[in-house]
């Protein structure tokens, strides 16, 4: 019997480090969204064969989910060891996903057009900061107590500080769990909560339940189809809510973008798992080499 080739990886701390950090903090993503973060001078095809040795070497993984379709990389029991000393004080070790699918959508909304660079006034605290650190280590603006979303943008204007949350809900809680909700953020006086739904039942149906509870005043919440976002990433306008008729990327950006920007969120919806030997991957490989 064949014994199994014995990998050796030197982590590199330009690019494998930084990656294994990311995926705590994030928890999943794409092939895509690494490769053209973390593997920029590389083609895509050499970024993959990097994420195939880190996983060989068992600092990362690569999960797929019931369907078999969707493969998502997530940091493993390893790679966490190598990054544990370097992270804010926590209150709870631990790095998995609790929920491959909405954790891999959350990470593409929450990150979408700042993938591969933020501005320096944009802070992200993403769920699993929210989850795992000490509330010491946090900023003391984030809330403390009561709801925890699937993370926070906060965009700071010299003392000013705008505090926008994530909801992925994916399917309806309890109309008292929305009670809670919708009171938590009022009383925090969180300044937007964009809500991403699969349904425009599910929509009208919350949408409706805040406007009971907050007296007919909508208070920060506005509300986006999940397929819309699939199909338009941050250019997707909310439907209904305090933000209708704008889009995420105007409220992050503060305006209006014109650029190309929305491809990136693409990339972190794009599960293949090798998506260079996709044929729109090498099709526009080709355009561009033209």
């Amino acid at each position: 019997m064949k014994r199994k080739k014995k990998v050796n990886v030197i982590l590199s701390k330009e690019r494998d480090i930084p990656l294994l950090a990311f995926l705590w903090r994030w928890k999943v993503c794409t092939t895509m969204a690494l490769c053209k973060k973390f593997y920029t001078k590389a083609n895509v095809e050499t970024g993959y064969r990097r994420l195939l040795k880190l996983e060989a070497t068992e600092f990362i993984k690569c999960s797929v989910d019931s369907t078999g379709l969707m493969h998502l990389w997530t940091l493993d029991k390893k790679g966490f060891e190598v990054i544990k000393d370097d992270l804010p004080t926590l209150k709870e070790e631990g790095y998995k996903s609790e929920n491959l699918i909405h954790d891999y959508l959350a990470t593409a909304i929450h990150l979408g057009e700042f993938l591969i660079e933020k501005p320096d006034n944009v802070i992200f605290i993403t769920e699993q900061i929210l989850r795992r650190v000490h509330e010491d280590a946090m900023p003391e603006w984030i809330p403390r107590n009561g709801h925890r979303p699937d993370g926070y943008w906060c965009i700071q204007n010299g003392e000013s500080i705008t505090k926008i949350a994530l909801e992925v809900e994916l399917s309806a809680k309890r109309n008292s769990d929305y009670e809670l909700i919708d009171g938590f953020y009022r009383a925090e006086k969180v300044d937007h909560v964009f809500w991403i739904m699969p349904k425009d039942s599910l929509i009208k149906r919350i949408h409706n339940l805040f406007m009971k509870y907050g007296d007919n005043e909508i208070g920060p919440h506005s509300f986006l189809n999940l397929e819309e976002f699939k199909t338009k990433g941050w250019q997707a306008q909310f439907q209904l809510g305090k933000a209708k008729g704008q889009s995420i990327s105007q409220l992050l950006h503060k305006g209006p973008t014109t650029s190309l920007q929305p491809v990136v969120s693409f990339d972190l919806l794009n599960f293949l798992k090798s998506p260079h030997r996709s044929k729109t991957y090498m099709n526009t490989r080709d355009e561009v080499n033209q």
